[in-house]
């Protein structure tokens, strides 16, 4: 989409509202470049964390959110994002059609990102930290709620690999650490 044609768009447009873009990996900075350049207010909420490497020491600053930004566009021309550089999809509901974040609900999350900021909360993933093979587990989010599984194997630094029996023939997954939760050893043998 031409430089030029966004700006028609744009010019004169009263009824904007939020939306959210997904980037290509790693080009929030640069769709928000984009976005500026044809006069589209646009958010990539970031925080700072400090980075230790070997030899040194680095403060980052961390999307909140990998690969999204927030942009305030013509609610009737939101079709127009997929042609940006940069813009892989917009988030939408389950009829097709874009899915508009209220105002009041962004500026929660502006006073959210700004308090941490200020505060120095910095959201760290889970890490396996002791937990070993054999522990018992239990999963507390996404479609596997409620499955009750062990430890087989760690995979990288923030995720496991569970042997779930509950599924028939012990079945493997692999999830996230913040996706399940540790259960006492007894929990598990009383379930079977």
């Amino acid at each position: 989409m031409s430089v030029a044609r966004s700006h028609t768009l744009l010019e004169g447009a009263r009824d904007l509202a939020w939306l959210v873009c997904r980037t290509l990996p790693h080009h929030e900075r640069r769709v928000a470049a984009v976005f500026g350049g044809v006069g589209a207010e646009s958010w990539v909420p970031t925080y700072t964390r400090e980075r230790k490497w070997s030899d040194r020491t680095v403060d980052l600053t961390t999307p909140f959110f990998p690969n999204y930004i927030f942009v305030r566009w013509p609610r009737g021309a939101w079709a127009a994002l997929l042609k940006m550089g940069g813009v892989r999809t917009v988030l939408r509901t389950l009829s097709g059609e874009a899915a508009f974040i209220p105002d009041d609900e962004l500026v929660t999350l502006r006073d959210f990102t700004a308090r941490v900021a200020t505060h120095g909360f910095v959201p760290e993933p889970a890490t396996m930290g002791a937990w070993r093979a054999g522990d018992p587990v239990e999963v507390i989010a996404g479609l596997l709620v409620g499955v009750r599984g062990r430890v087989v194997r760690r995979r990288g630094a923030h995720r496991l690999v569970l042997v779930v029996e509950e599924l028939g023939e012990g079945v493997m997954v692999t999830l996230p650490l913040d996706a399940m939760r540790r259960l006492d050893p007894e929990a598990l043998r009383a379930t079977a």
